[in-house]
């Protein structure tokens, strides 16, 4: 799979012990803006809650601003898709 998100920063700013690539669970409108690079990453940090991992603080915004549902929220948590070692 492609990698469409990478958090450069992050290398600069924290000492870097483990690397664990991982899937994000989207809706349908967000895949498309991710694809088209409206994501960003500055600022956001992997927590788990009650066993699952998920992407805190990460922005996604709207591909299409006038035809994005009402209740969308471009900071919500995402679940993060791993595998267990």
């Amino acid at each position: 799979m492609k990698e469409v998100a990478r958090n450069k920063r992050a290398y600069y700013d924290y000492n870097i012990l483990e690397q664990i690539e991982a899937g994000i669970s989207l809706t349908g409108f967000e895949v498309k803006a991710v694809k088209s690079g409206k994501i960003s990453l500055g600022g956001s940090y992997a927590k788990i809650f009650d066993g699952e991992l998920f992407l805190v603080g990460a922005d996604i915004a709207p591909y299409q601003p006038n035809n994005t549902p009402k209740d969308y929220e471009q900071d919500r948590n995402r679940k993060l898709l791993v595998t267990k070692k």
